[in-house]
C-alpha cells in the first residue's frame, strides 16, 4: 500500500492493477519504474517544473565520484540516531532528487519506511528505476501529498522529515 494520498481530496488510494484510486475516483497511474505522479496540472509552475535531463547528469555525474558520501553518511548516521528507539517511522526525503540520499538513509534504517519526494520528474523516474525498495512521487513540496494526521517527529536535518515515529 503506497503511503501517499490523493493530491486533489486527500484521500487514501487504493491500488487497481497500475492505477491509484482514491475514494473519489481520482485516479493517478503507476510509472513503469514504479513511481507515482501526483502533480495536478494546475499546480505546475511550467510544463515540465524542477531539474531537467541535463541538470541530472551533470549532479549524478558528481555524485558518482562520493563527494557528498561523508554528508550523506552524516545524515544517515544522525538519523539513525535521532530513531534508535523507534521500531518503525516514515521518514520522507522532500525534494529528494535523484535518491542519493534516500538511499543511503534507506540502507542505514531498513526497518522504517522511507519515500521521497521531488517536483522533478525527470529526478523521481531515475529515483524509482535505481531503487525499488523506496517509494517516489511527483509532488510539490509545497502540498506533500502524505496523511496530514501524521506528526511531525524530526525537521531536524536539511531536507529530511520523519513523520508519524509510532512513539
Amino acid at each position: 500500500m503506497t503511503p501517499f494520498i490523493c493530491p486533489l481530496c486527500q484521500a487514501s488510494f487504493n491500488q487497481i492493477n497500475n492505477t491509484q484510486v482514491c475514494e473519489n475516483n481520482h485516479h493517478f497511474d503507476i510509472a513503469k519504474e514504479g513511481y507515482l505522479n501526483l502533480l495536478p496540472v494546475q499546480s505546475k509552475s511550467s510544463k515540465n517544473p524542477g531539474d531537467n535531463q541535463e541538470m541530472m547528469a551533470a549532479r549524478r555525474a558528481f555524485l558518482n565520484t562520493s563527494g557528498y558520501l561523508p554528508l550523506a553518511e552524516k545524515v544517515a548516521q544522525i538519523s539513525k540516531q535521532y530513531l534508535a528507539d523507534t521500531e518503525q517511522a516514515q521518514i520522507l526525503d522532500l525534494g529528494c532528487g535523484e535518491g542519493y540520499y534516500t538511499d543511503i538513509i534507506n540502507q542505514q534504517l531498513p526497518q522504517h519506511r522511507i519515500c521521497g519526494i521531488d517536483i522533478s520528474k525527470v529526478a523521481v523516474r531515475y529515483a524509482a528505476k535505481r531503487y525499488k525498495k523506496i517509494d517516489f512521487c511527483v509532488a510539490s513540496a509545497y502540498q506533500v501529498p502524505l496523511n496530514a494526521q501524521r506528526k511531525d517527529r524530526c525537521r531536524h536535518f536539511t531536507k529530511l522529515t520523519c513523520l508519524d515515529a509510532n512513539v
